[in-house]
Order: C-alpha cells, then structure tokens, then sequence
C-alpha cells in the first residue's frame, strides 16, 4: 500500500477552503486544524508529518509559535506560511528564521503546488543521509514525478 505524504494545514473557513482547493491535485494526505493550540496538540508524537501549512496569523498566535515548537521538538517537517502581506521585510524574516517559503494572499493555485511540491523534497532531503539510505531501502521511498511516494510509514 503506497501512502503519500502528510500536511497539516493550520486554517479555517474561507482560507483553509482556498488551500484545500489549491492542493486538490497535489497528491498529499491533508489533516486540517484551526489554531496553534490544535496544531501543536496534532503535531505531538507524529514525526509523519512532512509539511505544515499555516496562516501568518492565527487565533491563539502566528506561524513563529508554530515554528519555535517545530525546532524545539527536532521536528523535520517544512513550513509554508500564508499571508496577504508579501513585501520584502516579512519575506526575508520568515525565510531567515527558517520557513521554507511564503504563500501569498489570494491563494495561486500554481504558486501553492510548486511550493508544496518544494517543500516536500526539502523535508524529504531534511532526513540525515544514512537514515535516508535505510529508509529507501527498507520502504522503498522512491522519486515519483513530483513528489515522493512512500510504501511504508
């Protein structure tokens, strides 16, 4: 049995629609969450996680908290941020502190694709080397097209 990689998206309403939309055709499992309490609730003990999506801005606090928890936790998972704001400071913060890339407000369906698609070879790439080798050869984790595939979790 082939399972894909998993995203955690950290949104609700109209914008988590808008990035569940985008990601339709990407071949990703998606697990949904609305805040930074449920995100890092859902993200406890589950090292299958390979990306996390999240709003710049959220309910109970904003990517960095969800972020600190990720290198707090050695946790190899990527980050997107969302955000309607797009100018060059908050770019380069969030890349400097270690976001793999910055979604923009209105969601751009191919935009959102190649982005994740990136960020899922980064977090595939983020396994040290040899336990990578183990990985690929005890469950074959192979390249597929765009993504990675993976027959065993």
């Amino acid at each position: 049995m082939e399972l894909q990689p998993m995203a955690l998206v950290v949104a609700s309403g109209q914008k988590c629609k808008s990035l569940l939309d985008c990601l339709s055709t990407v071949n990703l499992k998606i697990d949904c969450v609305e805040n930074c309490r449920e995100a890092l609730a859902f993200l406890d003990g589950r090292p299958d996680v390979d990306l996390v999506i999240t709003l710049a801005s959220l309910p109970d606090g904003n990517w960095s908290d969800i972020l600190r928890y990720m290198v707090d936790h050695a946790e190899r998972a990527s980050i997107l941020v969302s955000s309607p704001a797009a100018d060059d400071h908050f770019w380069s913060e969030i890349l400097w502190r270690g976001v793999h890339d910055l979604l923009v407000e209105p969601h751009d369906a191919d935009q959102v694709r190649r982005a994740v698609e990136g960020a899922i070879r980064h977090a595939y790439h983020a396994i040290p080397q040899p336990i990578r080798q183990a990985a690929s050869a005890s469950t074959g984790v192979v390249a597929s097209g765009k993504l990675f595939s993976r027959s065993d979790r």
